[in-house]
């Protein structure tokens, strides 16, 4: 009898080898799949938790929203950074629409909280300066050194877009500077979105043929936009533009496989075109995807304008 152990073939192992490859090409789009989807429920839990710090925030300081004065004299706003180490003065227009956001910092909240696990932002660790005081805004780190700040990476910090302000003439109450804007109004509808992943892109028209560079304005009721233009218009936090998470002026939140989730289907990522009268106030109905990236049309409190984290670059995403 012969005991000599007999080894596998080649052939056997290259059917052996055939057959694992076989299940992890089945296997694998499921598992990242599991974990996109566990990485949208965190980003979802910093969202709520975002909600309930704008809830502590407002208890605080008289039910209003984190407000800094703001201007639009830096294209759409000032790159997130900007005076991350100066104090507002009464007639500084200079801050970022994170500016805003970095208060809830200031007020004892975690950065990671600003980070969506999708995306590729770090967290922020640079926000005291050397005398342990709180900075202003988010700042990256320095290459060089991670102890120091670094305003130019500054927009990679954050994951998130915020609400912006406000323009003061729609109020019906010119200041001395036109390019005045306020905080969201404490009377807003419960269903305003207010957060959400952040803005999908600056500079960059939409609509058309394809993306291109052209003067910031996203046109969504002239056009059909076919399904790749559409994802171009969310943001780019989870898979470019399949899924985004938000957050309502009630502390609520939601996902959605599209950006027209506002009041009467209303883009949040972009500025209100007509649905208001500014003489009247009347509120028209919106039943498509109308709006404009201009900040200056921003004049609804219906109407949700999610600004995000801006780089030093305008056209850059």
């Amino acid at each position: 009898m012969d005991s000599k152990r007999q080894g596998f073939t080649l052939i056997e192992l290259l059917v052996v080898i055939a057959i694992i490859a076989l299940l992890v090409s089945i296997l694998l789009p499921s598992l990242n799949r599991a974990r996109e989807l566990a990485k949208r429920a965190v980003c979802a839990a910093n969202l709520h938790g975002l909600g309930q710090a704008l809830g502590l925030y407002r208890g605080e300081n008289r039910d209003a929203f984190p407000w800094l004065r703001v201007d639009d004299s830096d294209g759409y706003m000032k790159k997130t950074g900007t005076l991350f180490d100066t104090a507002p003065a009464v007639d500084d227009g200079g801050r970022s629409i994170t500016a805003l956001l970095f208060l809830l910092v200031r007020a004892g909240q975690p950065t990671d909280l600003f980070v969506c696990p999708s995306d590729d932002a770090t967290e922020c660790t640079n926000i005291k300066d050397p005398n342990k005081e709180y900075y202003w805004d988010f700042t990256g780190n320095d290459p060089n050194d991670p102890d120091l700040p670094d305003p130019n990476t500054a927009h990679k910090t954050v994951s998130y877009s915020y609400q912006a302000p406000l323009y003061i003439m729609f109020f019906g109450s010119r200041k001395e500077n036109a390019s005045e804007f306020s905080g969201i109004p404490v009377d807003s509808p419960s269903e305003l979105v207010i957060m959400a992943d952040k803005t999908p892109q600056y500079g960059y028209e939409l609509s058309g043929s394809s993306a291109r560079p052209v003067p910031a304005r996203t046109d969504w009721a002239d056009h059909d936009l076919s399904e790749g233009q559409m994802k171009a218009g969310m943001s780019q936090n989870h898979l470019d533009g399949d899924f985004i998470n938000y957050l309502r002026f009630d502390s609520s939140t939601s996902g959605a496989k599209h950006a027209d989730v506002g009041i009467d289907r209303d883009n949040i990522y972009s500025s209100a075109y007509s649905n208001q009268n500014p003489m009247t106030g009347e509120i028209r109905p919106r039943t498509d995807r109308q709006g404009y990236l201009n900040w200056t049309l921003h004049r609804s409190p219906h109407d949700s304008f999610l600004v995000g984290p801006k780089p030093i670059d305008n056209t850059s995403r």
